[in-house]
């Protein structure tokens, strides 16, 4: 389904609720059947959803076995991620029946990815916590507008007699009302984790809690619109917010521990949306991407493959020079790929690839002001890093020569050709 189609059933909702207060008159128990059905719905829809969601995910695992299957990519990848990926002896029960004997030991290990993952498994606790928390939601705001439950009436009188019922209310409707849109969003992005699912109902209990608190700092006519607004902040910032609060009021003083500033935005490409993505994947410096597994990132984000490529392939080139990477871009080299290429031509039997390649090396030295040795030897680590020669095989695989362009070698391009750092 379409998003416009998700659209047009969040649409009917408003409609139900009128249409039974309407029944209500008339029909008394009918009314009070299809306010219950509203009860149900955030746990249905979610339900659908997922189901949908699945679908999605199985032609997305599809693209990625077609991928492994590309040529000697997956023995490529064992060799770069073998470590971390085959050190579990045992691997997780749903996995193992989603397993026959007949599967390949690529189809086997991009099970194991994908269980590990998006396994049903993971997403029943998030979707029963929403299904719960959503329904609780819309029965006190049903119970509390004086709608007919027919809830025993000790239990209705003291939702409504609840103290600061209006914000509390509104500070769990804009909490509700993000997370529908959330979900929405991260649907139609391909990005819909069980963390994702698990944000929503702890942004409603977080938001119950704090909207109130919160608002009370406003004449009680803004009260409602201010606790609607805190529910539409991200789970994060409430987070920080109370606790930097809390810290304040109990004079409480934190060591600041020496930690690296965020640099995922010095890569070229990467814009505040993929930045996010790479957060919620725990990726938070270029150090961490350099070695990510790419494989896993186009599974787990809506990051285009050949972006999910270079990206990695710049992050590995800064590890190398840090903020200099910009004066290499002169000469043709964007990435760890290009600057590793150079290697062969330094090793080349003739003479004269080996003296544009001496030529280049030269003038690479002299624009960052770092001996040739230096420049050397970073081109050598390159070409025999085992995440350099995974990229590198993805980027030249001849069977995927329609899809990815591989980035041409540098070390063939003349030195005449090359910016004089001096000038």
């Amino acid at each position: 389904m379409k998003l416009r189609h998700w659209l047009i059933v969040l649409a009917a909702v408003p409609t139900i609720a009128v249409v039974s207060l309407l029944l209500f008159q008339q029909y008394r128990y009918i009314g009070t059947i299809l306010l219950w059905v509203l009860v149900l719905f955030p746990g249905v829809f979610l339900a659908i959803l997922n189901q949908e969601y699945r679908n999605i995910l199985q032609g997305r695992k599809d693209e990625i076995l077609s991928i492994m299957r590309r040529g000697n990519t997956f023995a490529v990848y064992l060799k770069a991620f073998e470590s971390s990926e085959f050190s579990k002896s045992s691997e997780s029960s749903e996995s193992s029946k989603n397993k026959s004997s007949e599967k390949t030991p690529i189809e086997k290990t991009m099970d194991r990815l994908f269980y590990r993952k998006f396994g049903r498994s993971k997403y029943r606790f998030p979707l029963g916590m929403n299904a719960f928390v959503g329904g609780l939601f819309v029965l006190l705001i049903l119970v509390w507008s004086g709608a007919p439950m027919h809830l025993p009436a000790d239990i209705a009188n003291r939702i409504r007699d609840l103290p600061q019922a209006t914000t509390v209310m509104a500070g769990l409707a804009g909490a509700f009302c993000w997370g529908l849109y959330d979900v929405l969003r991260r649907f139609e992005a391909v990005d819909l984790s069980p963390c994702a699912l698990h944000s929503i109902w702890l942004r409603m209990l977080v938001t119950s809690v704090l909207a109130p608190m919160l608002s009370g700092a406003f004449t009680e006519s803004l009260r409602p619109g201010i606790a609607f607004a805190i529910g539409l902040f991200p789970t994060k910032e409430l987070f920080d917010f109370a606790r930097g609060q809390a810290r304040k009021h109990l004079n409480m003083t934190m060591s600041a521990q020496p930690a690296e500033l965020p640099n995922l935005h010095k890569l070229q490409g990467l814009s505040e949306g993929m930045v996010d993505r790479l957060l919620d994947q725990g990726i938070e410096s270029v150090a961490q991407l350099a070695t990510a597994d790419p494989i896993k990132l186009l599974l787990r984000t809506n990051i285009e493959w050949k972006t999910i490529l270079d990206v990695i392939d710049e992050a590995i080139l800064f590890n190398y020079f840090d903020d200099d990477v910009s004066k290499l871009r002169p000469f043709g080299i964007r990435g760890a790929i290009e600057l590793a290429s150079i290697q062969d031509a330094l090793a080349d039997n003739d003479v004269n690839e080996r003296q544009k390649a001496e030529g280049l090396v030269s003038n690479i030295a002299s624009a960052l002001q770092k001996p040739e040795s230096a420049i050397k030897n970073a081109i050598l680590n390159a070409h025999e890093d085992v995440q350099v020669d995974f990229l590198w095989n993805l980027w030249g695989d001849s069977d995927a020569a329609d899809e990815l362009q591989a980035p041409q070698p540098v070390g063939l391009v003349s030195t005449e050709l090359l910016p004089n750092p001096e000038d």
